[in-house]
């Protein structure tokens, strides 16, 4: 991981960011019951942000979600996610869904000019705000604005072309 994000990269680690994985047949139910959003929006090539919030709908965490195969991913801060897990998987009940914090994977960002340019080398198009692409084991999710995107790749094995 030393690798990634040296200075005047466009790709910089994000240590501090944690994904949640909700995997299982009742993942995309659950989190519907749960979150703010739309979740039967969430596709493989669209991401979302989403609330979790208190029976007063006062906002507890914010997350970003996306698709990787058949499990939904939640992107947070670590400490969001430690701190909510305990009493969100309180709800599971009798839903066929596992919530589970990814240790095989990180986030990285992607940042500015140089980013978009490092990212038309591996794809057609850096994916526009609230799109997601998938490349092999890594995911690229757009964020808000046209020159910020976050990475999700595997810890051991980060794509060689994110360290160029």
């Amino acid at each position: 991981m030393d690798v990634i994000g040296q200075e005047g990269r466009p790709v910089l680690p994000l240590p501090e960011f944690g994904i949640l994985i909700a995997s299982g047949r009742d993942n995309a139910k659950f989190l519907q019951a749960q979150l703010t959003n739309d979740i039967d929006k969430l596709s493989q090539d669209r991401t979302m942000m989403a609330a979790w919030c208190d029976p007063k709908g006062r906002t507890l965490a914010l997350f970003t979600l996306c698709r990787i195969g058949d499990d939904i991913a939640l992107v947070a801060p670590r400490t969001v996610i430690e701190q909510h897990l305990p009493r969100l998987r309180m709800y599971v009940l009798r839903a066929k869904v596992t919530l589970v914090p990814s240790t095989d994977r990180v986030v990285c960002g992607v940042v500015g000019p140089s980013g978009a340019a490092l990212l038309r080398q591996h794809l057609p198009q850096p994916p526009a705000s609230g799109a997601a692409v998938h490349l092999d084991e890594t995911t690229v999710l757009g964020l808000l604005g046209d020159q910020r995107w976050l990475l999700i790749c595997s810890r051991d094995a980060p794509p060689a072309w994110i360290s160029a």
